[in-house]
């Protein structure tokens, strides 16, 4: 993340955010392998203590109504989002509905009436 971030501040966007992309994937890969041996490794008590403390940190900030908040706006911001997205594509999916816009002004473009 902090590379990502000064090679974008560096300039190159596209490589920043392409190194910043990259660290998904991995992340995801890491919980997964942490939740698939988590009982083995919180065996070790540093490991225990700090997935604990973290665990503490994560409860308190969900509790509070900043957080709530957020999480309810969101909530109803990405409702919105998915009512626009019924009114103007229907049943029809994102990628489908430009599939179809591209497929007709290509032919537009291509066989002018």
């Amino acid at each position: 993340g902090v590379a990502s971030g000064l090679i974008i501040v560096s300039g190159d966007l596209d490589f920043g955010i392409l190194i910043y992309l990259l660290k998904v994937p991995l992340a995801a890969f890491t919980f997964w392998l942490f939740e698939l041996t988590k009982q083995k490794l919180l065996t070790f008590n540093w490991l225990k203590a700090a997935y604990h403390h973290v665990m503490h940190w994560k409860a308190i900030i969900v509790s509070t109504s900043m957080y709530q908040s957020l999480k309810s706006t969101l909530f109803v911001a990405k409702n919105r989002i998915r009512k626009i997205k019924q009114y103007y594509l229907g049943e029809q999916s994102w990628f489908d509905a430009v599939k179809t816009q591209y497929i007709l002004v290509k032919t537009f473009f291509i066989h002018p009436q």
